[in-house]
């Protein structure tokens, strides 16, 4: 009797021992973490979740492949050491962090956790593994947005200064070379200054577009009849050796950008593509809608739903590896020879792109090529724009102007090229100052300011002027954009605006038309 219950008693805890084992085995192979018993060197045990991360099936794997055959190059030596460490018990429940190479190449980063254990009456590690690839990739996403914008700010400011300096330079240049006639030997020399000048502040606007600070004029326009238009101009741009192909959607794909501006962009991508094939290929331009929902702002870390038109430009190329990718958007960053690349041309790209509200990603193989993706907002409907555009000539003035700017050489020239087209100047070199020179001088009809200046900006100075003079027509200069200009609490200021570096004739046209509203 005793020996039947007994019997019985082992049945029913080997049945609950099975069950439990049954329960067990479930949990480890469906769970959404993978899991791994190292021995020797090699895994012994791995489960469904791990080959999915590996890339492996499990016959590959067990008893044939160790973590120095998955790990990358890089980090393989780290983490054979923390292997060792746990095996010899020097190291309890390891937590780290490595990359691995799956078995089509793409690299994966996990979150690794360990420990040692006697396995079958020898020393092992057992843990989980978590693939954190895309959190990691976000994280580096942020961190170089980041970055992006601290550049962006940086090479925002450089810029704001050199349109003073240009401003001058092409200022005085101008007058020195209305007044050299054609003949004499002069007149090359200055010639150069304003040649240099003008390359100055090309390198300055893209310094601007760079940092979101280039001015723009958005209009309704068809991406596909721009690519249209400058086709022939692009092909001018590549090798006989590389061929030019469009893919354009059958429909127009409409977007608020400046004209100009998606130009520039065509021109700097083309001109990459074609560095990039010293031996010929094929360059893609191709555009289509699409709509970007919540997984794609997940997986890029950035973005806005809604339908995009995209532009794509792809190229047979050399392409780009993982650490050029991280940089090539950062002004000055030039893989190029020494005096063969500004270093601006994929940053200026990025600026503009930025400034319209787009985005833009990069994909590369080496040796296959890269493909630079835009995303810009699409817009329902076109609405044509009847522009009228008046050549009128430079008209003289008798009107008092108070001059109100810090730098002293742009103040000069300003005060001169108003002296020289009759208007009678009062200078100022602070906000404080310009304060006080207005409220001593009745009879001013025009204030011409920087933003920017000392003691009181320009917004100070303005709300001051206002409440003397409700109506007092204000003109603002500035090496900023309209737009940051209006964010620095412009906004809703009836004021004209006239943007760095200022160019004489435009000036003067300028302030004849503010006078004369």
């Amino acid at each position: 009797m005793d020996f039947e219950m007994n019997s019985h008693s082992e049945d029913k805890m080997k049945d609950s021992i099975g069950d439990k084992e049954t329960v067990y085995r479930f949990l480890v192979e469906n769970s959404l973490a993978a899991y791994y018993i190292i021995q020797d060197g090699l895994f012994r045990f791995v489960n469904k979740r791990f080959c999915q991360i590996a890339g492996y099936n499990y016959e590959e794997i067990i008893d044939r492949m160790g973590p120095a055959d998955l790990v990358h190059p890089v980090e393989r030596n780290s983490v054979l050491e923390t292997l060792g460490n746990c095996l010899n018990g020097d190291e309890d429940n390891s937590e780290h962090t490595h990359k691995i190479i799956r078995k089509d190449g793409q690299i994966s980063t996990l979150q690794i956790i360990g420990n040692g254990f006697v396995y079958n009456g020898k020393p092992a590690v057992s843990g989980t593994i978590i693939d954190i690839s895309k959190e990691s990739d976000l994280e580096s996403q942020l961190l170089q947005a980041q970055k992006m914008e601290a550049i962006g700010n940086l090479a925002g400011g450089i810029a704001h200064d050199f349109n003073n300096i240009i401003t001058v330079l092409t200022g005085y240049g101008n007058l020195l070379q209305m007044k050299i006639s054609q003949d004499d030997s002069l007149r090359l020399y200055v010639d150069q200054i304003l040649s240099a000048s003008q390359k100055a502040a090309s390198l300055t606007q893209k310094l601007m577009a760079f940092s979101r600070q280039q001015p723009i004029t958005l209009k309704t326009i068809n991406i596909n009849s721009v690519i249209h238009e400058t086709k022939k101009l692009l092909e001018r741009l590549i090798t006989e050796d590389i061929r030019l192909v469009t893919e354009l959607y059958s429909k127009d794909v409409i977007v608020m950008a400046d004209a100009t501006q998606i130009d520039q962009i065509l021109f700097n991508l083309v001109t990459n593509a074609k560095d990039a094939m010293p031996s010929g290929g094929i360059l893609k331009i191709s555009t289509r809608i699409a709509e970007l929902d919540r997984e794609f702002v997940l997986a890029h870390g950035f973005g806005k739903t809604g339908r995009y038109a995209i532009l794509e430009v792809q190229d047979t190329g050399t392409g780009i590896n993982r650490n050029t990718m991280e940089k090539i958007f950062n002004p000055f960053f030039t893989t190029k020879e020494v005096g063969k690349g500004t270093g601006l041309g994929l940053s200026t790209v990025y600026g503009i792109v930025k400034q319209h509200n787009g985005y833009i990603t990069v994909s590369s193989k080496l040796n296959q090529g890269t493909t630079f993706h835009i995303y810009f907002p699409v817009v329902k409907n076109m609405t044509h724009e009847m522009l009228e555009s008046n050549l009128k000539p430079v008209k003289h003035g008798k009107e008092t102007i108070l001059v109100a700017e810090d730098d002293d050489s742009v103040r000069y020239f300003i005060i001169d090229i108003l002296n020289r087209f009759g208007y009678k100047t009062i200078g100022a070199v602070d906000g404080e100052d310009a304060i006080l020179k207005f409220k001593e001088n009745k009879d001013i009809s025009l204030v011409v300011m920087d933003t920017i200046m000392p003691k009181k900006n320009g917004k100070e100075v303005c709300d001051c002027i206002r409440k003397i003079k409700p109506d007092m027509k204000i003109l603002f200069m500035s090496g900023y954009s309209a737009e940051i200009v209006a964010n620095k609490g412009f906004l809703g200021y009836e004021a004209d605006y006239i943007n760095k570096p200022i160019y004489y004739e435009d000036f003067i046209l300028k302030v004849r038309n503010v006078l004369d509203k």
